[in-house]
């Protein structure tokens, strides 16, 4: 059933996404314990911070992930101007699968070299992306028409496959996980030539039918 075209309403549910996302952004550093050291040496304040980087690596992945998505979250709903109970849902999955990446990164950080443990986390990033997706094609939707987005297809498409560039490329990695540790952990740094390429495609399309 749709709702009444509410700015206060709408923007209620802005404020609840960002509160959630913030704490889940907030829970990733909670999880890095500092180390406590019996003693003063040099060797074990050494040993010590190496046993951090897999966790520092993780909780930077996963805060510029949560990052991303806000950004995205934010832009898209800066056209909303309607709401319905099926928005507020998909919301809430998509908010869901943000709040359980300080699990799946901790879990990952502590199996650093583990294929299944970063199976997990690569999931729950993937999820995250395809609701993302999903979000997007539902507001963006004509049949809808709950933004000022409704009806454009050409935005639609690039948002679209754009939002879906993260989820396939964190799939693979799970596959090359199985192979080589190294690979699939550099998997991800793929997302930027990729998007900069779609980027570049869309561009010139543009730029064709303008002429």
């Amino acid at each position: 059933m749709e709702k009444t075209n509410n700015k206060l309403q709408i923007e209620r549910i802005l404020f609840f996404s960002d509160a959630v996302m913030a704490i889940a952004m907030t829970l990733l550093i909670i999880e890095i314990k500092a180390p406590h050291l019996h003693d003063h040496s040099s060797a074990e304040m050494k040993r010590s911070l190496n046993e951090l980087i897999p966790k520092f690596i993780s909780f930077l992945v996963s805060f510029f992930v949560i990052a991303l998505y806000w950004k995205a979250h934010h832009y898209v709903f800066g056209f909303v101007t309607k709401y319905t109970d099926r928005l507020i849902w998909i919301n809430i999955l998509f908010l869901l699968s943000i709040v359980i990446m300080p699990f799946s990164s901790a879990f990952y950080s502590e199996n650093f070299s583990l294929p299944v443990p970063y199976s997990i986390y690569c999931l729950n990033i993937a999820v995250t992306g395809m609701l993302n997706c999903w979000l997007i094609c539902y507001v963006s939707s004509g049949k809808h028409g709950l933004s000022t987005l409704s009806g454009d297809r050409n935005w639609r498409r690039y948002h679209t496959l754009r939002s879906l560039v993260a989820p396939v490329i964190f799939l693979l990695s799970i596959a090359l996980s199985f192979y080589s540790v190294l690979l699939s952990r550099l998997c991800f740094v793929f997302i930027f030539p990729v998007i900069y390429l779609l980027n570049y495609y869309f561009k010139k399309k543009e730029e064709t039918i303008t002429d």
